[in-house]
């Protein structure tokens, strides 16, 4: 089974710009994930400050999708990176992709991320990652 791993500040909203609205990029990733069999784990920060439920109501047509979210936050270097690791040993997953403007919480050259650019957010370049990834 597939997995993407998703954050969510500088994917699905960028980071800079406060007239965007929040989760204004999900309808990209809802088209673009639509009709694919996978699932959805939240790496995102928000996983600190929202109950799940309200997470999952924000995702939308996507929250069938989302089965979890990793754990504890984790001190080192590459922490997010480091955090998926550990979910997805958890959970014996070994297709998975991040969707994440966090570069710096990976290592360098990692293939598995997909990396958002924070004023942007989702857009053309990450959107055709995943269609690759997919199919």
């Amino acid at each position: 089974m597939k997995t993407l791993f998703l954050d969510f500040d500088g994917v699905l909203h960028t980071q800079s710009d406060s007239s965007v609205k929040p989760f204004g990029r999900l309808p990209l990733l809802e088209a673009e994930l639509s009709g694919h069999h996978l699932h959805i784990v939240i790496s995102s920060s928000w996983r600190f400050h929202f109950e799940w439920s309200e997470i999952k109501n924000r995702l939308g047509q996507l929250s069938p999708l989302v089965v979890g979210c990793t754990g504890e936050a984790l001190m080192s270097r590459h922490a997010r990176f480091e955090e998926i690791l550990q979910y997805a040993s958890d959970h014996q997953i070994t297709d998975w992709r991040a969707l994440d403007d966090a570069w710096m919480e990976f290592p360098e050259g990692e293939p598995r991320l997909i990396r958002c650019d924070p004023r942007l957010g989702l857009h053309t370049q990450q959107l055709e990652e995943l269609r690759r990834w997919l199919a």
